[in-house]
């Protein structure tokens, strides 16, 4: 893969909860159904939260109503730390994408602990200088590369943080839809199935009991290595 293809790139967020303890000791996680908001943009940030299990889309409601997915956090995420430190309100909605639990954390309690244990404020520092570099990838991958590209490199993402070898290939432990991805990339469900529909004709992937395997990852990281356009 390309030197820009790490996990500070991913759209897909998760952090070891080992990380977190025994700070999450004092709390019990919350359970959110699919499709729950757990936060609004504009409402005040009284809470962070910490996913325990599933995954949590982030989404920035833009002045038109539109919603832009920034990212997905998965296990060990931290969610809405931004607004919190700042002392504003939430600058995104954070909406479960599947059965959730959560830990729901006061500001407050989160702050003091940054102040007394050096291993939270690092990984609050980093959650935050993360999004932040996601952010401008994202901006400079939606200027000037291709719905291919970033297609690509998004399975590319998914292989990184998810894959697992097997005797099919690359099995990309967790399921995903055509709309998650497009949303993800700034593209239309119509374009990213397209692609999809490519590479699957062209033997490089295949969707197995709903979860999709690379069957050619030397074709994969040609296709990508052939339609990149350089950003750094």
């Amino acid at each position: 893969m390309t030197d820009y293809m790490t996990s500070e790139t991913s759209p897909w967020i998760k952090v070891e909860m080992s990380h977190w303890k025994p700070f999450l000791d004092n709390y019990v996680p919350v359970a959110f159904r699919k499709n729950t908001t757990i936060y609004s943009q504009g409402q005040p940030a009284e809470n962070v939260y910490i996913i325990h299990t599933g995954r949590v889309g982030m989404f920035s409601i833009l002045p038109n109503g539109d919603a832009k997915q920034i990212y997905i956090g998965d296990t060990g995420s931290i969610l809405g730390e931004v607004s919190c430190i700042r002392n504003q309100s939430y600058i995104g909605s954070a909406i479960t994408m599947t059965y959730c639990k959560v830990y729901k954390i006061p500001s407050a309690d989160l702050y003091q602990e940054m102040q007394r244990n050096w291993k939270i404020a690092e990984l609050v520092i980093n959650s935050i200088c993360r999004k932040s570099g996601l952010l401008h990838y994202q901006v400079m991958e939606m200027s000037f590369a291709s719905p291919l590209n970033k297609t690509v490199r998004a399975l590319l993402h998914l292989v990184k943080d998810y894959g697992e070898p097997t005797k099919d290939g690359m099995l990309i432990t967790i399921k995903f839809t055509h709309e998650e991805v497009a949303n993800l990339i700034n593209a239309s469900r119509t374009t990213v199935s397209g692609i999809f529909s490519r590479l699957t004709k062209d033997g490089i992937i295949e969707k197995i009991g709903g979860f999709y395997v690379i069957r050619d990852m030397n074709a994969l990281l040609q296709l990508e290595k052939d339609s990149n356009m350089q950003l750094w």
